[in-house]
């Protein structure tokens, strides 16, 4: 009876009904808590209440029957709970926790849960460390625990053979993570670690896995140099995103022969050497670029660097990159975000940027330019930067902008 519009409580006559054995509430405003007595279902396989208003704290012994394999509290913000210990031979399959407002640990005894497949937890309250237990979930293949407040080590994955999905974002994760903690993992599509404060080396298993679609590993204290990506011919890889953290070395020349890439985002390490743009057309779906602040300098301009047949690029970030020119972008009709500040661009800003008419943001500060060769005319540009520049005269700008700094040298 999922989106029927119910209100509730849960009428107390239902305690009655013990050999129910498939419970599917979800999408109704019952605005109440859970009734304890649906621990008394010794029947029940499948209890899902998401997107139900729920409130109150949640029976602990509902996770402990015996039969049940399914259950999804997702999305009921004002629903409270923790963990009991859970006992060997229970059938849960599929936990379902993420946006309510459980707190308390992940107890060790979750390796109890030989059955256990899914689980999702985003957004909740948990502490303490991730159990060495869940390396022994061999039928997992979804795990979710990001938006909570998980600290120390995370543990190996490797027996978990089904893995496809593991997203440990956002937490207070810390350490190194062996590069044996996924091998073998043949079916892995995703890896999210990012917004933790994991340190050490890359680990070059993860570029290895055939499989894997996005590698998100953001905002931590890796350091060392990107490995070389041994399956550069992988059908899958779309997003690689390493920026925000304390990667050395050059680019793996490896990078640029993922064909299918479509997100790279390298910016705000320390990497080094000369990268020159014409290399991004070998990554034909490319939409997205990030190589700001590193130690790098970006040729865009001579013999070799032929930028007119650059992929579609949606949001290129080229700051601090020590640009020379003002890259030639006049075909790039899908660009939305530019930022080329704190460069060494000389001259006027090219006439053709009024071009492109999808350009949202525009950041050219900090840089040497002098005037515009033709008026700003973008009607979709919402932000403007061109402070610390020698700009000079009277600069036109369209009225929509809501944000402006710096149009005259001061």
């Amino acid at each position: 009876m999922s989106n029927c519009f119910l209100s509730g409580p849960l009428d107390a006559s239902l305690a009655e009904l013990r050999s129910l054995s498939i419970i599917r509430l979800s999408s109704n405003n019952l605005s109440a808590p859970v009734p304890e007595f649906l621990a008394n279902y010794s029947k029940l396989t499948s209890l899902q209440l998401s997107s139900c208003q729920l409130n109150g704290i949640f029976p602990q012994t509902v996770f402990q029957i015996p039969t049940l394999e399914i259950l999804d509290l997702s999305f009921n913000e004002l629903l409270q709970g923790s963990f009991p210990e859970f006992y060997q031979n229970l059938s849960l399959q599929t936990l379902l926790l993420s946006n309510t407002n459980f707190s308390g640990t992940l107890p060790q005894s979750i390796g109890n849960l030989e059955k256990l497949s899914r689980i999702e937890l985003v957004g909740n309250n948990f502490t303490g460390t991730i159990p060495s237990s869940i390396a022994n979930l061999t039928q997992l293949f979804y795990l979710d625990l990001s938006s909570n407040k998980f600290e120390g080590r995370i543990p190996s994955f490797r027996k978990s053979k089904n893995l496809t999905y593991v997203d440990l974002s956002r937490n207070n994760l810390t350490g190194e993570i062996p590069s044996g903690h996924w091998e073998g993992l043949l079916s892995l599509t995703y890896v999210g670690l990012g917004y933790n404060a994991f340190n050490g080396s890359i680990p070059s298993s993860l570029l290895a896995i055939p499989s894997m679609q996005r590698i998100q590993l953001s905002n931590n204290r890796f350091g060392g140099q990107i490995p070389e990506f041994p399956n550069v011919s992988s059908p899958h890889l779309d997003t690689l995103d390493f920026s925000s953290n304390k990667l050395e070395g050059p680019i793996p020349s490896s990078v640029f022969y993922l064909a299918n890439l479509n997100v790279l985002e390298l910016s705000s390490n320390k990497l080094n050497g000369t990268v020159e743009l014409h290399l991004v057309q070998k990554l034909p779906n490319l939409t997205t670029l990030g190589l700001s602040y590193n130690n790098l300098t970006v040729i865009a301009s001579g013999k070799n660097s032929n930028v007119s047949s650059l992929p579609q690029i949606k949001k290129l970030r080229l700051a601090s990159c020590n640009l020379r020119v003002f890259p030639d972008l006049r075909n790039q009709s899908k660009l939305f975000h530019l930022d080329l500040s704190d460069n060494q661009i000389t001259g006027p800003v090219p006439g053709w940027i009024s071009e492109l008419s999808l350009l949202q943001y525009l950041n050219l500060s900090r840089n040497l330019l002098v005037d515009l060769e033709r008026s700003l005319s973008l009607p979709s540009l919402s932000i403007l930067d061109l402070h610390r520049n020698q700009l000079q005269g009277s600069i036109p700008v369209p009225s929509i902008i809501y944000y402006l700094r710096g149009l005259l040298k001061q």
